[in-house]
C-alpha cells in the first residue's frame, strides 16, 4: 500500500511539473527523485534498500547493509542520464563538469565504505562517467582513453582498499578480503572468486528471463550506437543524454564482469537507456507531427 500512494503522489507531481514545464523537465525530475532517494537511503543507514524493487534481502546472505548491485545500477544509470538530459534541456556548456559531479555523487555513495560499500562500482561506475567525461571533452577512445578511465577506476580502489584496511572503523568484506591475502589465507580469497562467478553463471543460466535480459540489452547497445534514423535525429539534438546511453551500455558489459549479478546489471541498465531513448525520439515524433499539422 505504501509503495502504492508513494507511486501514485510521484505521478502526479510529474504530471504536473510536466505541464508546467514540459515533458523533458518532468522526466529530469523523476531521475533526480531517484538518485537522491537512494542517496539519502545510504545516508541514513540503508533501510529502503531491503524493501526496494531492486534491493536485497538479508534472508539471502548475499549482502547485510550498503547498497546491492542491482541499487547501484539504477542509481548510477539515473543520475548519469539526469545529469545528461539537465545539459541537453538548460542548454549548459560545462557539460563534462556536470556528469563529472553527478559521477562523484553516485560512485562515491555507491563505494564509501561507511554508505554503499559496493566496490565493484569502482570499476563499471567509473567506466560509465569515465567514458562520457572523455567523449564529452573531445577525445576519442583509443588506448589512452581507455587507460585513463582504467587508472582512475584502479587508483579508486586502491584508496578504498587503504581506508576500509586501515582505517579506525569496522572493516567491510574488501578489508576482510584484503587481511586475508596479507595473511596468506588465499584458499578463501579464492573460494569467494569462484563463488561469485558461480553467481554470476548461475544468474545467467537459471534466471527465469535470462534470456530476455541479454536480448534486452543487445538491443540497448544497438539502440545507443547504431541508432535506427528517426531516433538518431532526436539523439543528435540531445548530445550529452547520447553520450551517457552509449557509456552505460559499455558500463553493463563490465559490470557483467566485475559484479556477481552476471545478466541482470546490464538489463536494469538498458531499461533505463532503452526508456531515456524512446521517450526522447516520440517527443521529436510529436513535435514534428505537430510542426506539420500546423
Amino acid at each position: 500500500v505504501g509503495v502504492a500512494v508513494v507511486t501514485a503522489v510521484l505521478s502526479l507531481c510529474a504530471l504536473g511539473v510536466w505541464r508546467l514545464s514540459g515533458a523533458e523537465t518532468a522526466l529530469l525530475g523523476m531521475l533526480v527523485v531517484v538518485t537522491a532517494a537512494i542517496a539519502f537511503d545510504q545516508f541514513a543507514g540503508a533501510r529502503l534498500s531491503l524493501f526496494a524493487t531492486f534491493g536485497y534481502s538479508v534472508l539471502d546472505g548475499v549482502r547485510y547493509y550498503g547498497l546491492g548491485n542491482e541499487g547501484a545500477a539504477v542509481l548510477v544509470s539515473a543520475s548519469l542520464l539526469g545529469a545528461g538530459i539537465a545539459c541537453d534541456r538548460f542548454r549548459l556548456r560545462s557539460e563534462a563538469t556536470v556528469v563529472a559531479l553527478a559521477g562523484v555523487l553516485a560512485v562515491g555513495v555507491s563505494v564509501a565504505p561507511g554508505l554503499g560499500a559496493n566496490f565493484g562500482v569502482a570499476l563499471w561506475g567509473v567506466a560509465a562517467f569515465g567514458l562520457s567525461w572523455v567523449w564529452l571533452t573531445g577525445g576519442r577512445l583509443g588506448w589512452r582513453g581507455v587507460a585513463g578511465v582504467v587508472g582512475v577506476a584502479g587508483a579508486l580502489v586502491g584508496a578504498l582498499v587503504l581506508v576500509d584496511t586501515f582505517g579506525t572503523s569496522a572493516s567491510t568484506h574488501l578489508g576482510e578480503t584484503v587481511r586475508s591475502v596479507g595473511a596468506g589465507a588465499l584458499d578463501a580469497v579464492w573460494a569467494m572468486v569462484g563463488r561469485k562467478i558461480a553467481m554470476s553463471v548461475d544468474t545467467l543460466t537459471g534466471l527465469p528471463g535470462s534470456l530476455a535480459l541479454v536480448v534486452f540489452a543487445l538491443f540497448a547497445a544497438v539502440a545507443a550506437f547504431r541508432p535506427p534514423r528517426f531516433i538518431r535525429a532526436a539523439l543528435e539534438a540531445h548530445p550529452v543524454t547520447w553520450v551517457g546511453a552509449k557509456s552505460l551500455v559499455v558500463a553493463g558489459a563490465v559490470a557483467v564482469l566485475s559484479e556477481d549479478s552476471g545478466i541482470v546489471m546490464p538489463g536494469i541498465i538498458s531499461m533505463y537507456v532503452l526508456g531515456v531513448m524512446v521517450f526522447i525520439a516520440l517527443r521529436a515524433r510529436q513535435a514534428v507531427r505537430s510542426d506539420v499539422a500546423e
